[in-house]
């Protein structure tokens, strides 16, 4: 049996160079282009460890997250109220800082 996969249009940017010495590799395999760079993508994420999280997973980090939160705050006797406050101040922080490092970037 065959395994199906969908795949998905993309656009990358690559060098002269890059593309020059790909298309040298692909026609000398007698493959496309396409075909080594999703080889090459593929071989990166496994070196890398990259694996999609089920849905247990996410369920299970986020009930670890949840548990964290209940622990801090009886901790630090705060209210539910006080901690949705800070975790919601902590989110607009960390939004505003990623708008202005990209806003840097450009």
């Amino acid at each position: 049996m065959y395994a199906t996969y969908t795949m998905k249009r993309t656009n990358i940017y690559l060098s002269d160079r890059q593309l020059l010495l790909l298309g040298a590799a692909a026609r000398s395999r007698g493959r496309s282009v396409a075909d080594l760079v999703r080889e090459a993508v593929e071989a990166w994420l496994v070196a890398a460890g990259a694996a999609p999280r089920d849905e247990e997973e996410w369920r299970r980090r986020f009930d670890g997250i949840l548990e964290r939160r209940r622990e801090v705050s009886r901790a630090l006797h705060l209210s539910r109220e006080e901690v949705d406050r800070e975790v919601a101040e902590a989110v607009r922080e960390v939004r505003r800082a990623r708008r202005e490092r990209a806003a840097r970037g450009r």
